[in-house]
């Protein structure tokens, strides 16, 4: 087979020096190396925009191509100005290649519920009144094309009697999809770190048949006369963040050496600014700081740093899991005000650092879910004294033993994990299915 890949979004960097310090750029092209590797009689293609490599020079294996490093060179020298411009390129050139592949694996990144001009949801009749959607030019160049190759594959597909559907894979909770431009609904579950259901709108571009009339189960958008559908999405968690920390991505090396750690400290960007107890300021400030932790690194706004009294600035990368494994402790807090699972546990879990969870953390419990009851009973933490007890106590030589014992159970939950590589086996079941 021939698949698809992108990010929908943004520009995917393919080599790791272009990599920034908040984290998620690693994720796609490691998952797509450890693909490809996987999986050497697929041809795996780059359709969503990037840095435009070759992909052996980035290190990536040579069953996967990059379209890009033509693409490129002749977008530039195309210059197209104007909205149909740059969609008229993007269909006479891209288009094509996306509808004549066998298989799709899509990133949801940032985007709009329109990322083309598509007609706007009016009181509606099939005589539709001219006004289109104005969408950010961002979500023209990073999104439009990928929806629109995609919605074009599977209407080939479709008029071939094949139900077939792209797979999508959501690493944040910002990000669920949300696009109406896309014609054809998601029926098979998104892979992600979460589990929910939503529903999302799709424009039928003049197809005036119901949901029933194609076999899905929806209902059509008040006033819309058929022209929208509205049809459930089904999320689920697929342990999706550890794609990018796994033994042969990372520096994995674990020790259970209690001696010469220094007690506490963490990794905390600022994130999506929230209110309420999810929100990573007051956490920071009321759970983390009051412990005297020996660092705090991370990626915060000039106008923050001053409300915290402190300076936080961003590590370099290569010190990350030096530093991780240079503590005893340390904590992770709800990402961009949801209860979502991230990676930042299981880093802790494969060096050997103890990881408190925030009540609001991982609110499904699913990362622990098949880990001993006594590691969760252990790791989850209720308020800010709770933590203090903990974290000092296993600083103590009474507490070795105990802290012993928990970073072993981590790093056999993490082993369990990579063994079982669950996203990655639930992305081949679809692709082989």
């Amino acid at each position: 087979m021939r698949i698809g890949y992108s990010k929908i979004g943004r520009n995917m960097p393919l080599s790791q020096d272009s990599w920034g310090f908040v984290g998620g750029d690693d994720e796609p092209p490691l998952l797509l190396k450890d693909l490809a590797e996987r999986n050497p009689q697929h041809e795996f293609v780059l359709c969503g925009r990037n840095s435009g490599e070759n992909p052996a020079d980035v290190g990536l294996p040579s069953n996967v191509t990059n379209p890009w490093t033509e693409w490129r060179p002749i977008l530039k020298a195309a210059k197209p100005k104007t909205r149909p411009e740059r969609l008229a390129w993007f269909d006479a050139n891209i288009l094509p290649t996306f509808r004549d592949l066998d298989h799709h694996i899509v990133w949801l990144g940032q985007h709009g519920t329109s990322n083309s001009p598509i007609p706007q949801i009016t009181k509606g009749c099939q005589e539709w009144d001219g006004e289109l959607t104005d969408p950010q030019d961002s979500f023209m160049q990073y999104v439009s094309y990928i929806l629109r190759g995609i919605s074009s594959w599977r209407t080939r597909l479709m008029s071939e009697g094949n139900r077939r559907e792209e797979i999508y894979v959501i690493a944040d909770g910002r990000n669920h999809h949300k696009a109406r431009d896309a014609k054809w609904p998601i029926t098979e579950p998104i892979l992600g770190q979460f589990k929910m259901t939503r529903t999302s709108k799709y424009e039928r571009y003049n197809d005036w048949k119901s949901p029933q009339e194609y076999g899905y189960e929806g209902t059509v958008e008040p006033g819309s006369n058929n022209r929208v559908w509205c049809v459930k999405q089904h999320y689920v968690y697929s342990r999706l963040e550890i794609c990018g920390i796994l033994p042969w991505h990372i520096d994995s090396e674990y020790n259970d050496k209690w001696e010469g750690r220094e007690h506490f400290g963490l990794f905390i960007n600022e994130a999506r600014k929230v209110m309420g107890p999810k929100a990573r300021m007051p956490i920071l400030r009321d759970w983390a700081l009051p412990l005297g932790p020996a660092f705090v690194h991370g990626k915060w706004s000039a106008e923050s740093l001053v409300d915290l009294n402190r300076d936080i600035q961003p590590a370099p990368w290569d010190l990350y899991y030096p530093l991780i494994r240079s503590v005893r402790s340390t904590f992770t807090t709800p990402s961009s005000g949801t209860g979502w699972a991230t990676t930042k546990p299981w880093q802790a879990f494969a060096v050997g650092t103890v990881c408190f969870f925030h009540p609001w953390y991982d609110t499904q419990n699913n990362i622990l879910s098949d880990a001993p009851p006594e590691l969760t009973e252990w790791l989850r933490v209720k308020t800010p004294a709770d933590l203090r007890k903990r974290v000092e106590y296993l600083d103590t030589e009474a507490g070795r033993e105990a802290w012993q014992w928990l970073v072993q159970a981590q790093r056999a939950h993490y082993d369990k994990a990579v063994t079982e590589l669950r996203h990655l086996t639930m992305i081949e079941d679809r692709l082989n299915g």
